[in-house]
């Protein structure tokens, strides 16, 4: 399941253990085909209860968005303890985006 978040709680939600964050928009297609992939990936038994899902909507909260310069979206932030190890601009399958996660686990 991914958790929506607001600016404000970006940094509680996001500063321990390992957390995917989808920075998305409302009506654009492609955020959406991403939030589907995620879902799909979110479900994965190896990464069950190791990995937090979350996602911001930037047109409804944009403050974190424009503190760490994301202009473009879908964006997929990886963080594990509070610190940006990598990320995912556009779609990407949900097999490269699990791949990613099960090397920081």
């Amino acid at each position: 399941m991914i958790k929506p978040i607001s600016d404000e709680m970006y940094a509680k939600a996001t500063k321990d253990g390992l957390a995917v964050i989808d920075f998305r928009m409302d009506f654009c297609s492609p955020c959406t085909a991403m939030d589907h992939i995620l879902a799909d990936v979110a479900d994965d038994q190896r990464l069950n209860n190791r990995v937090k899902f979350l996602s911001i909507t930037v047109n409804r909260h944009f403050e974190v968005a424009s503190a760490l310069g994301i202009q473009h979206v879908p964006l997929v932030l990886i963080k594990r303890n509070g610190q940006i190890v990598n990320h995912l601009a556009g779609v990407h399958s949900g097999r490269q985006v699990t791949d990613m996660l099960l090397q920081y686990l």
